[in-house]
């Protein structure tokens, strides 16, 4: 009985551990390797967007899954408060603070600052989407807390530290 019941617990610490029973599955590989990064950024030259910077527009669907995905995705609007470190405590607070965020009809580019514990880091994340699901997602990390206002000016970030060691990680978090 008694390895039965750890068995049982091993097996539920393993499933707690990987990615949640969600509609997309997350390809680490793909996305540490920037293998569908080049993806979003055509896209930022064949396609139009609008620039919205508000988390309402962030489609139903899409925000559900992102939560999923990541156990938990609470983000504030420009100027407003969030997590910005570990030591805001009396507050609940998004963990997250969009600083940039345009939208076409089927992809999301988010830039947004999200904190490391005493410090803030950046992080950008693209989704290709449906009216029904995420098709692709793309995530990477900034330096810092940057102002990018423009398309052009994250896809020129990225493209200079693409290649950079800390531009991926080895884990894939947002």
């Amino acid at each position: 009985m008694e390895k039965l019941i750890l068995l049982l617990i091993f097996v539920s610490s393993i499933k707690s551990i990987g990615q949640h029973n969600c509609n997309f599955k997350i390809d680490e590989a793909k996305i540490l390797n920037n293998k569908n990064l080049d993806f979003f950024l055509n896209r930022f030259d064949t396609s139009s967007f609008e620039i919205v910077n508000e988390i309402k527009y962030i489609p139903p669907h899409i925000y559900e899954e992102l939560k999923c995905l990541n156990g938990e995705f609470t983000m504030a609007n420009p100027n407003e408060k969030f997590r910005d470190s570990d030591i805001i405590e009396n507050e609940k607070l998004p963990s997250r603070g969009l600083i940039f965020f345009a939208q076409n009809e089927n992809t999301l580019i988010l830039y947004y600052g999200m904190s490391i514990g005493s410090g803030i880091t950046s992080k950008f994340l693209f989704v290709d989407y449906d009216s029904k699901k995420i098709n692709d997602i793309w995530i990477g990390n900034g330096i810092g807390k940057g102002n990018f206002q423009t398309l052009e000016a994250i896809k020129n970030h990225i493209t200079f530290y693409r290649e950079k060691p800390f531009f991926q990680t080895g884990i894939v978090n947002f």
